[in-house]
């Protein structure tokens, strides 16, 4: 009787190439971190894209912004509150007056700047008339020399025998919302503003605004 060889290493169906083998009539297979076709690295494709500010938050802005504007150049609604020199004549001493402290209903001042203003010396004349006139009706009408040393306002009021107040450092020129003289205001007693003019106003015109 002849004897049978079994064949070396049978492969079972269904059994597994170990790992690192060839199969055969194959390439060897992919392991590691190279088998995996999904990549480990993203680049953000999936993180949504700013688009910038919305509509209502720039809308907002200018808001602020037009608010913020119109306060700063916005006229003051009421006179300073500081103490000044008043000069009532030659000889006579001066005294501490409080512009938006006047006797009821109100007062009116025409602002001047004599020393640096052509203007501001053409329009004196007109100044005093205008004082003159509101004193009849029992309004007081100031005329304030502002922007020059109080030596020579006082030397300028002596010149036309009128009360005179001063206003040397421009202080209170500028908390009234003047800011370029000539310039005629009224106010009421306590300060709140009714009038404003970069130009002459009547006497009427003053008093309708106070009373």
């Amino acid at each position: 009787m002849g004897t049978v060889s079994t064949p070396s290493n049978p492969r079972q169906p269904g059994s597994r190439t170990p790992s690192g083998a060839t199969p055969a009539g194959g390439s060897p297979p992919l392991a590691g971190p190279a088998a995996n076709t999904t990549s480990r690295f993203r680049f953000g494709e999936d993180k949504p894209v700013s688009m910038g500010p919305s509509g209502a938050g720039i809308l907002l802005t200018i808001l602020a912004a037009a608010v913020g504007a119109w306060l700063y150049f916005k006229e003051p609604s009421t006179v300073g509150e500081q103490s000044l020199q008043k000069y009532t004549g030659f000889e006579a001493n001066m005294e501490s007056v409080v512009m938006r402290n006047c006797q009821p209903p109100g007062c009116a001042a025409i602002y001047l700047t004599p020393s640096v203003g052509k203007k501001s010396q053409e329009a004196l004349q007109g100044a005093i008339a205008l004082s003159t006139q509101l004193a009849e009706q029992g309004v007081e009408c100031v005329i304030v020399f502002g922007g020059e040393p109080i030596a020579d306002a006082v030397k300028r009021a002596r010149a036309i025998r009128r009360p005179v107040v001063f206003d040397p450092g421009g202080d209170w020129g500028h908390d009234s919302g003047i800011e370029k003289a000539p310039y005629w205001i009224a106010w009421r007693t306590g300060g709140k503003v009714r009038l404003r003019s970069s130009e002459p106003v009547s006497a009427l015109d003053v008093a309708s605004a106070i009373r």
